[in-house]
Protein backbone atom coordinates (compact mmCIF):
# COMPACT_ATOMS: atom_id res chain seq x y z
CA UNK A 1 0.00 0.00 0.00
CA UNK A 2 2.92 2.67 0.96
CA UNK A 3 4.13 1.73 -2.58
CA UNK A 4 1.38 2.45 -3.84
CA UNK A 5 0.53 5.82 -2.46
CA UNK A 6 4.46 6.70 -3.58
CA UNK A 7 3.72 6.13 -7.36
CA UNK A 8 0.31 7.92 -6.91
CA UNK A 9 2.00 10.88 -5.32
CA UNK A 10 4.78 11.16 -8.18
CA UNK A 11 2.92 12.22 -11.26
CA UNK A 12 1.87 15.21 -8.30
CA UNK A 13 5.31 15.92 -7.85
CA UNK A 14 6.19 16.30 -11.17
CA UNK A 15 3.72 18.52 -12.27
CA UNK A 16 3.69 20.37 -9.10
CA UNK A 17 7.52 21.10 -10.40
CA UNK A 18 6.39 22.22 -13.75
CA UNK A 19 4.15 24.22 -12.90
CA UNK A 20 6.80 26.16 -10.52
CA UNK A 21 8.93 26.46 -13.47
CA UNK A 22 6.69 28.15 -16.02
CA UNK A 23 5.24 29.95 -12.80
CA UNK A 24 9.09 31.09 -12.13
CA UNK A 25 9.47 32.03 -16.10
CA UNK A 26 6.73 33.79 -16.48
CA UNK A 27 7.63 36.07 -13.40
CA UNK A 28 11.19 36.16 -15.38
CA UNK A 29 9.43 37.42 -18.48
CA UNK A 30 6.99 39.90 -16.39
CA UNK A 31 10.26 41.33 -14.63
CA UNK A 32 11.85 41.84 -18.00
CA UNK A 33 8.86 43.52 -19.93
CA UNK A 34 8.53 46.07 -16.78
CA UNK A 35 12.18 46.29 -16.95
CA UNK A 36 12.14 47.64 -20.99
CA UNK A 37 8.63 49.62 -19.92
CA UNK A 38 10.19 51.59 -17.51
CA UNK A 39 12.22 53.72 -19.94
CA UNK A 40 10.12 56.79 -20.61
CA UNK A 41 8.29 57.33 -24.01
CA UNK A 42 9.32 60.06 -26.26
CA UNK A 43 6.39 63.11 -26.78
CA UNK A 44 5.63 66.12 -28.32
CA UNK A 45 3.03 69.12 -27.85
CA UNK A 46 1.02 70.78 -30.16
CA UNK A 47 -1.98 73.23 -30.25
CA UNK A 48 -6.18 72.52 -30.92
CA UNK A 49 -5.05 74.05 -34.21
CA UNK A 50 -2.07 71.89 -34.96
CA UNK A 51 0.62 74.27 -34.59
CA UNK A 52 3.48 72.76 -32.78
CA UNK A 53 4.83 74.70 -29.34
CA UNK A 54 7.21 76.65 -28.77
CA UNK A 55 6.38 78.08 -25.24
CA UNK A 56 6.33 74.68 -24.18
CA UNK A 57 9.67 72.43 -24.73
CA UNK A 58 10.26 68.86 -23.88
CA UNK A 59 13.47 67.98 -22.36
CA UNK A 60 15.49 65.16 -24.70
CA UNK A 61 16.92 63.53 -21.63
CA UNK A 62 13.97 63.16 -18.98
CA UNK A 63 11.38 63.94 -21.49
CA UNK A 64 10.41 66.56 -18.94
CA UNK A 65 7.58 69.56 -20.16
CA UNK A 66 9.33 72.81 -19.72
CA UNK A 67 8.84 76.66 -20.39
CA UNK A 68 10.76 78.47 -22.67
CA UNK A 69 9.62 81.81 -21.45
CA UNK A 70 6.96 83.50 -19.47
CA UNK A 71 3.17 83.77 -21.83
CA UNK A 72 3.89 87.08 -22.06
CA UNK A 73 6.18 90.15 -21.65
CA UNK A 74 6.95 93.96 -21.76
CA UNK A 75 6.88 94.43 -25.36
CA UNK A 76 8.83 97.03 -27.22
CA UNK A 77 8.12 99.25 -30.07
CA UNK A 78 10.62 100.54 -33.01
CA UNK A 79 9.65 102.29 -36.52
CA UNK A 80 11.49 100.71 -39.77
CA UNK A 81 10.93 104.13 -41.11
CA UNK A 82 9.88 107.30 -39.35
CA UNK A 83 6.54 108.13 -38.65
CA UNK A 84 4.58 111.00 -41.25
CA UNK A 85 1.13 111.03 -39.48
CA UNK A 86 -0.34 111.81 -36.68
CA UNK A 87 -4.13 112.27 -35.15
CA UNK A 88 -4.84 114.31 -32.37
CA UNK A 89 -8.02 113.86 -29.97
CA UNK A 90 -9.42 115.90 -28.08
CA UNK A 91 -11.80 115.68 -24.80
CA UNK A 92 -15.10 117.81 -25.36
CA UNK A 93 -14.10 121.18 -23.49
CA UNK A 94 -12.61 124.49 -23.52
CA UNK A 95 -10.34 123.48 -21.23
CA UNK A 96 -8.09 121.72 -23.30
CA UNK A 97 -8.23 123.99 -26.34
CA UNK A 98 -5.19 125.70 -25.15
CA UNK A 99 -2.56 122.31 -24.84
CA UNK A 100 -4.24 120.98 -28.02
CA UNK A 101 -3.07 123.75 -30.06
CA UNK A 102 0.49 123.73 -28.12
CA UNK A 103 0.39 119.35 -29.15
CA UNK A 104 -0.41 120.54 -32.88
CA UNK A 105 2.14 123.08 -33.01
CA UNK A 106 5.00 121.00 -31.40
CA UNK A 107 4.37 118.21 -33.75
CA UNK A 108 4.10 119.70 -36.91
CA UNK A 109 6.71 122.88 -36.35
CA UNK A 110 9.27 120.91 -34.56
CA UNK A 111 8.87 117.17 -35.27
CA UNK A 112 7.72 117.78 -38.98
CA UNK A 113 4.59 115.79 -38.59
CA UNK A 114 1.31 116.31 -41.01
CA UNK A 115 -1.40 116.56 -38.07
CA UNK A 116 -4.91 115.38 -38.87
CA UNK A 117 -8.19 116.35 -36.50
CA UNK A 118 -11.36 114.86 -36.11
CA UNK A 119 -13.82 116.82 -38.38
CA UNK A 120 -15.41 118.89 -35.24
CA UNK A 121 -12.31 119.97 -34.30
CA UNK A 122 -10.65 120.72 -37.28
CA UNK A 123 -13.34 123.17 -38.31
CA UNK A 124 -12.46 125.55 -35.48
CA UNK A 125 -8.94 124.99 -35.63
CA UNK A 126 -7.96 125.16 -38.94
CA UNK A 127 -9.76 128.35 -38.85
CA UNK A 128 -7.29 129.87 -36.91
CA UNK A 129 -4.35 131.77 -37.93
CA UNK A 130 -1.03 129.84 -38.24
CA UNK A 131 -3.15 126.42 -37.77
CA UNK A 132 -4.52 126.34 -41.54
CA UNK A 133 -2.01 123.61 -42.30
CA UNK A 134 -3.72 121.22 -40.20
CA UNK A 135 -5.85 117.81 -42.27
CA UNK A 136 -9.38 116.56 -41.88
CA UNK A 137 -9.44 112.98 -40.69
CA UNK A 138 -12.84 112.07 -41.66
CA UNK A 139 -12.93 108.69 -43.59
CA UNK A 140 -11.77 105.22 -43.46
CA UNK A 141 -9.01 105.40 -45.96
CA UNK A 142 -8.28 109.03 -43.97
CA UNK A 143 -7.85 106.94 -40.47
CA UNK A 144 -5.55 104.15 -42.33
CA UNK A 145 -3.00 106.86 -43.17
CA UNK A 146 -2.64 107.48 -39.57
CA UNK A 147 0.95 105.99 -38.31
CA UNK A 148 0.20 106.96 -34.41
CA UNK A 149 -2.59 108.84 -32.45
CA UNK A 150 -2.07 111.35 -29.59
CA UNK A 151 -5.33 111.59 -26.77
CA UNK A 152 -5.65 114.56 -24.83
CA UNK A 153 -8.51 113.44 -22.28
CA UNK A 154 -9.41 110.97 -20.19
CA UNK A 155 -10.37 106.83 -20.47
CA UNK A 156 -13.24 107.79 -22.53
CA UNK A 157 -11.41 109.40 -25.18
CA UNK A 158 -9.22 105.88 -25.69
CA UNK A 159 -12.61 103.91 -25.65
CA UNK A 160 -13.59 106.52 -28.38
CA UNK A 161 -10.27 105.70 -30.41
CA UNK A 162 -10.77 101.73 -29.74
CA UNK A 163 -14.45 102.55 -31.90
CA UNK A 164 -12.57 104.20 -34.67
CA UNK A 165 -10.18 101.46 -35.29
CA UNK A 166 -11.95 97.83 -35.36
CA UNK A 167 -9.62 96.85 -37.30
CA UNK A 168 -5.70 97.00 -36.63
CA UNK A 169 -5.00 100.27 -34.26
CA UNK A 170 -1.97 102.60 -34.68
CA UNK A 171 -0.08 103.11 -31.38
CA UNK A 172 -1.77 105.50 -28.83
CA UNK A 173 -0.07 107.82 -27.08
CA UNK A 174 -2.32 108.98 -24.24
CA UNK A 175 -2.15 111.94 -22.20
CA UNK A 176 -4.36 113.07 -19.29
CA UNK A 177 -7.04 115.50 -19.39
CA UNK A 178 -9.97 113.72 -17.98
CA UNK A 179 -11.54 113.24 -14.86
CA UNK A 180 -10.13 109.89 -13.79
CA UNK A 181 -7.59 108.67 -16.31
CA UNK A 182 -6.86 105.17 -15.02
CA UNK A 183 -4.98 104.41 -18.90
CA UNK A 184 -3.69 108.37 -19.43
CA UNK A 185 -1.01 107.59 -17.70
CA UNK A 186 1.66 110.62 -19.55
CA UNK A 187 0.93 114.09 -17.96
CA UNK A 188 0.72 116.91 -20.65
CA UNK A 189 3.87 118.84 -19.12
CA UNK A 190 5.65 115.83 -20.66
CA UNK A 191 4.14 116.10 -23.90
CA UNK A 192 6.95 117.42 -25.65
CA UNK A 193 9.50 114.81 -24.43
CA UNK A 194 7.66 111.81 -24.81
CA UNK A 195 6.42 112.48 -28.49
CA UNK A 196 10.05 113.10 -29.73
CA UNK A 197 11.01 110.06 -28.24
CA UNK A 198 8.20 107.75 -29.56
CA UNK A 199 8.57 109.59 -33.07
CA UNK A 200 13.02 109.50 -32.92
CA UNK A 201 11.86 105.45 -31.81
CA UNK A 202 13.46 104.32 -35.70
CA UNK A 203 15.76 101.55 -36.72
CA UNK A 204 18.77 103.08 -37.45
CA UNK A 205 20.98 99.97 -36.91
CA UNK A 206 19.29 97.66 -39.20
CA UNK A 207 17.82 95.89 -35.66
CA UNK A 208 15.25 93.25 -37.12
CA UNK A 209 13.30 91.42 -34.53
CA UNK A 210 12.15 88.48 -36.49
CA UNK A 211 15.54 87.64 -37.68
CA UNK A 212 17.52 87.94 -34.35
CA UNK A 213 14.90 85.73 -33.04
CA UNK A 214 15.17 83.18 -35.61
CA UNK A 215 19.18 83.41 -35.13
CA UNK A 216 19.12 82.51 -31.41
CA UNK A 217 18.12 84.77 -29.55
CA UNK A 218 15.58 84.33 -26.85
CA UNK A 219 12.56 85.86 -26.71
CA UNK A 220 13.61 87.10 -23.44
CA UNK A 221 16.05 88.82 -25.02
CA UNK A 222 13.96 90.88 -26.99
CA UNK A 223 10.67 92.00 -25.48
CA UNK A 224 12.06 91.56 -21.62
CA UNK A 225 12.79 94.99 -19.66
CA UNK A 226 15.60 96.72 -19.07
CA UNK A 227 17.15 94.51 -21.12
CA UNK A 228 20.52 95.11 -22.35
CA UNK A 229 19.98 93.49 -25.91
CA UNK A 230 16.56 95.93 -26.45
CA UNK A 231 17.81 98.69 -29.01
CA UNK A 232 18.66 102.00 -27.54
CA UNK A 233 15.68 104.23 -27.84
CA UNK A 234 12.91 101.61 -28.05
CA UNK A 235 9.51 102.48 -26.61
CA UNK A 236 7.65 100.03 -24.22
CA UNK A 237 4.03 99.45 -24.94
CA UNK A 238 0.69 97.55 -23.78
CA UNK A 239 -0.91 95.37 -26.64
CA UNK A 240 -4.31 95.51 -24.82
CA UNK A 241 -6.84 92.91 -25.81
CA UNK A 242 -9.84 93.62 -27.41
CA UNK A 243 -13.37 91.49 -27.34
CA UNK A 244 -14.84 90.52 -31.16
CA UNK A 245 -18.76 90.65 -29.99
CA UNK A 246 -21.00 89.66 -32.91
CA UNK A 247 -24.76 89.36 -32.24
CA UNK A 248 -26.38 86.72 -33.85
CA UNK A 249 -30.29 87.26 -34.13
CA UNK A 250 -32.81 84.12 -33.92
CA UNK A 251 -34.67 82.76 -37.40
CA UNK A 252 -37.85 83.73 -35.42
CA UNK A 253 -37.32 86.91 -34.89
CA UNK A 254 -37.25 87.78 -38.72
CA UNK A 255 -33.59 89.25 -38.53
CA UNK A 256 -30.90 87.45 -40.76
CA UNK A 257 -28.05 89.60 -40.46
CA UNK A 258 -25.24 89.48 -37.47
CA UNK A 259 -23.78 92.77 -36.19
CA UNK A 260 -20.53 92.70 -35.03
CA UNK A 261 -18.66 95.19 -32.31
CA UNK A 262 -15.36 95.56 -30.65
CA UNK A 263 -14.68 96.54 -27.18
CA UNK A 264 -11.92 97.24 -25.33
CA UNK A 265 -13.23 97.49 -21.74
CA UNK A 266 -16.19 95.26 -21.73
CA UNK A 267 -19.40 93.80 -22.82
CA UNK A 268 -22.73 93.91 -20.55
CA UNK A 269 -25.80 92.18 -21.01
CA UNK A 270 -28.34 92.86 -18.58
CA UNK A 271 -31.99 93.00 -17.74
CA UNK A 272 -32.52 96.66 -19.27
CA UNK A 273 -35.42 98.26 -18.65
CA UNK A 274 -37.48 94.86 -17.17
CA UNK A 275 -37.99 94.46 -13.28
CA UNK A 276 -37.55 90.74 -13.64
CA UNK A 277 -34.17 88.88 -13.40
CA UNK A 278 -32.59 88.07 -16.87
CA UNK A 279 -32.40 84.77 -17.85
CA UNK A 280 -29.43 83.69 -20.02
CA UNK A 281 -27.96 80.29 -20.82
CA UNK A 282 -23.99 80.64 -20.86
CA UNK A 283 -22.25 78.28 -23.47
CA UNK A 284 -18.18 78.59 -23.49
CA UNK A 285 -16.44 76.11 -25.94
CA UNK A 286 -19.69 74.90 -27.35
CA UNK A 287 -20.79 73.28 -23.98
CA UNK A 288 -23.64 75.01 -21.52
CA UNK A 289 -21.70 75.75 -18.15
CA UNK A 290 -24.73 77.47 -16.35
CA UNK A 291 -27.94 79.45 -17.00
CA UNK A 292 -27.52 83.09 -15.35
CA UNK A 293 -30.32 84.27 -13.33
CA UNK A 294 -28.86 87.65 -12.43
CA UNK A 295 -29.70 91.41 -13.02
CA UNK A 296 -27.05 90.64 -15.97
CA UNK A 297 -23.53 89.14 -16.30
CA UNK A 298 -20.52 91.27 -17.72
CA UNK A 299 -17.65 89.81 -20.06
CA UNK A 300 -14.49 91.95 -19.88
CA UNK A 301 -11.00 92.30 -20.63
CA UNK A 302 -7.88 92.60 -18.36
CA UNK A 303 -7.84 96.36 -19.38
CA UNK A 304 -11.32 96.56 -18.52
CA UNK A 305 -10.97 94.44 -15.08
CA UNK A 306 -10.41 98.16 -13.13
CA UNK A 307 -13.55 99.58 -14.69
CA UNK A 308 -17.39 98.28 -14.06
CA UNK A 309 -15.43 94.94 -13.45
CA UNK A 310 -14.24 96.00 -10.54
CA UNK A 311 -17.28 97.58 -9.18
CA UNK A 312 -19.34 93.97 -9.77
CA UNK A 313 -16.55 92.33 -7.69
CA UNK A 314 -14.74 91.03 -10.47
CA UNK A 315 -10.88 90.60 -9.90
CA UNK A 316 -8.77 93.34 -11.12
CA UNK A 317 -6.25 91.65 -13.73
CA UNK A 318 -2.41 93.34 -15.28
CA UNK A 319 -3.32 94.01 -19.08
CA UNK A 320 -0.68 91.23 -19.76
CA UNK A 321 -2.75 88.53 -18.56
CA UNK A 322 -3.98 87.01 -21.54
CA UNK A 323 -7.27 85.77 -20.25
CA UNK A 324 -11.33 87.09 -20.63
CA UNK A 325 -13.24 87.88 -17.35
CA UNK A 326 -16.58 86.60 -16.60
CA UNK A 327 -18.60 88.25 -13.71
CA UNK A 328 -22.00 88.14 -12.75
CA UNK A 329 -23.86 91.20 -11.84
CA UNK A 330 -26.11 91.31 -8.74
CA UNK A 331 -26.93 87.00 -9.43
CA UNK A 332 -29.44 85.40 -7.39
CA UNK A 333 -27.52 83.18 -5.84
CA UNK A 334 -24.41 83.22 -3.53
CA UNK A 335 -22.23 80.29 -5.39
CA UNK A 336 -22.64 82.30 -8.48
CA UNK A 337 -18.61 83.59 -8.23
CA UNK A 338 -17.02 85.65 -10.69
CA UNK A 339 -14.09 83.85 -12.83
CA UNK A 340 -11.45 84.10 -15.13
CA UNK A 341 -11.40 82.30 -18.57
CA UNK A 342 -8.33 81.11 -20.72
CA UNK A 343 -8.42 84.23 -23.75
CA UNK A 344 -8.84 81.05 -25.95
CA UNK A 345 -12.31 80.44 -25.09
CA UNK A 346 -15.35 81.40 -26.93
CA UNK A 347 -18.16 82.36 -25.02
CA UNK A 348 -22.25 82.44 -25.58
CA UNK A 349 -24.72 83.58 -23.76
CA UNK A 350 -28.53 83.11 -25.46
CA UNK A 351 -31.73 84.31 -24.58
CA UNK A 352 -33.60 81.21 -23.96
CA UNK A 353 -37.04 80.70 -25.41
CA UNK A 354 -38.53 80.27 -21.62
CA UNK A 355 -37.03 83.63 -20.35
CA UNK A 356 -39.69 86.26 -18.97
CA UNK A 357 -38.02 89.05 -20.75
CA UNK A 358 -35.97 90.17 -23.53
CA UNK A 359 -32.26 91.27 -22.47
CA UNK A 360 -29.99 93.96 -23.47
CA UNK A 361 -26.33 94.59 -24.38
CA UNK A 362 -24.18 97.49 -23.81
CA UNK A 363 -20.41 97.94 -25.43
CA UNK A 364 -17.86 99.94 -24.13
CA UNK A 365 -20.49 102.05 -21.49
CA UNK A 366 -22.07 103.43 -25.08
CA UNK A 367 -25.64 104.83 -24.45
CA UNK A 368 -26.37 102.54 -27.67
CA UNK A 369 -27.98 99.81 -26.08
CA UNK A 370 -28.69 96.87 -28.59
CA UNK A 371 -32.12 94.52 -27.26
CA UNK A 372 -31.76 90.87 -27.49
CA UNK A 373 -35.05 88.82 -27.97
CA UNK A 374 -35.62 85.30 -27.35
CA UNK A 375 -33.77 83.61 -29.23
CA UNK A 376 -30.77 85.55 -29.91
CA UNK A 377 -27.64 85.20 -28.64
CA UNK A 378 -24.29 86.91 -28.57
CA UNK A 379 -20.46 85.61 -29.17
CA UNK A 380 -17.43 87.25 -27.61
CA UNK A 381 -14.25 86.06 -28.50
CA UNK A 382 -10.52 87.57 -28.37
CA UNK A 383 -10.25 89.84 -31.12
CA UNK A 384 -6.81 89.37 -32.88
CA UNK A 385 -6.68 93.21 -33.25
CA UNK A 386 -5.30 94.79 -29.63
CA UNK A 387 -4.85 98.04 -28.94
CA UNK A 388 -1.36 99.54 -28.57
CA UNK A 389 -0.82 101.83 -25.94
CA UNK A 390 2.57 103.56 -25.34
CA UNK A 391 3.95 103.17 -21.59
CA UNK A 392 5.45 106.26 -19.46
CA UNK A 393 8.13 103.52 -18.15
CA UNK A 394 6.65 99.79 -18.26
CA UNK A 395 3.67 98.18 -17.77
CA UNK A 396 3.68 96.22 -14.67
CA UNK A 397 4.83 99.86 -12.73
CA UNK A 398 2.42 102.09 -14.84
CA UNK A 399 -0.14 99.73 -14.49
CA UNK A 400 0.13 99.73 -10.13
CA UNK A 401 0.60 103.47 -10.02
CA UNK A 402 -2.54 103.51 -11.85
CA UNK A 403 -4.31 101.50 -9.46
CA UNK A 404 -2.92 103.74 -6.47
CA UNK A 405 -3.59 107.10 -8.34
CA UNK A 406 -7.10 106.52 -9.02
CA UNK A 407 -8.26 104.03 -7.14
CA UNK A 408 -6.35 104.10 -3.88
CA UNK A 409 -5.44 100.66 -4.00
CA UNK A 410 -4.11 99.46 -0.44
CA UNK A 411 -3.90 103.17 0.57
CA UNK A 412 -3.71 102.84 4.84
CA UNK A 413 -2.29 104.48 7.97
CA UNK A 414 1.17 102.81 8.45
CA UNK A 415 1.53 100.74 11.39
CA UNK A 416 4.05 102.19 13.97
CA UNK A 417 7.02 100.09 15.23
CA UNK A 418 5.67 97.61 18.50
CA UNK A 419 6.48 100.11 21.79
CA UNK A 420 8.25 96.70 23.33
CA UNK A 421 10.92 97.72 20.76
CA UNK A 422 10.92 101.05 21.68
CA UNK A 423 14.11 101.72 24.25
CA UNK A 424 14.63 104.88 26.55
CA UNK A 425 18.37 104.62 28.28
CA UNK A 426 19.19 100.91 27.53
CA UNK A 427 15.98 99.78 29.06
CA UNK A 428 12.21 98.92 27.98
CA UNK A 429 9.86 100.89 28.87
Amino acid sequence: SSAAAAAAAAPLEVEVETTNAAEAEAEAKASEEHFVAAEKASLFLMRCDGVSCSRETVKENDKAVSFAHATTQQIYLMWKDRPRNVLVLKRFGLELVPPTLEMVQHLSEELGLTVWLEPQVHARVSAMAGYSHVHLCESADERDLIDFVVTIGGDGLILHASKMYPGGCPPILCFAGGSLGFLTTHKLDEASEATRALVEAVDTNGYNIEASARGGASRAAITAPKNPDVPQGAIPITLRMRLMCTVVRSPDNGIAATEEYQVLNEVVIDRGPAASLTMLECYIDGVLVTKVQADGVLISTPTGSTAYNASAGGSMVHPNVPCILFTPICPHSLSFRPVVLPDSAEIELRVPSYSRNNACVSFDGSNEQVALERGDMIRIQMSEHPMLTVNRSEATSDWFASLARCLNWNERMEQKPSPLHQQMDGEVW
